[in-house]
């Protein structure tokens, strides 16, 4: 890796051909898995249409959002979301 913090894309892929900064992905089973694991303790939202706000499905359980705010689903609730924030949710 030199000359930068990450190492050069493939032409092909757009994805570095150094697998060795992520391990879990090297073999499309172990990467799922990884992705799988990921997938139930993080939601995120953000935004795909116009607007500040955006509805979200929130999964059963405790909820920490990226504002700090405690959240315990199911439940369906909006969020104001300015322009620059990534709206994200990590289960406790």
């Amino acid at each position: 890796m030199k000359g930068g913090i990450l190492p050069k894309p493939t032409p092909r892929s757009g994805v570095s051909a150094d697998r060795r900064q992520l391990p879990a992905l090297r073999t499309p089973a172990r990467g799922m898995a990884a992705l799988r694991r990921i997938a139930a303790t993080m939601l995120v939202a953000p935004m795909v249409t116009k607007g500040t706000a955006r509805t979200v499905q929130i999964q059963p359980g405790q909820w920490k959002a990226d504002d700090g705010a405690r959240i315990t689903g199911p439940i369906q609730q909006t969020f104001a979301v300015p322009l620059g924030r990534l709206l994200y949710f990590e289960r406790q």
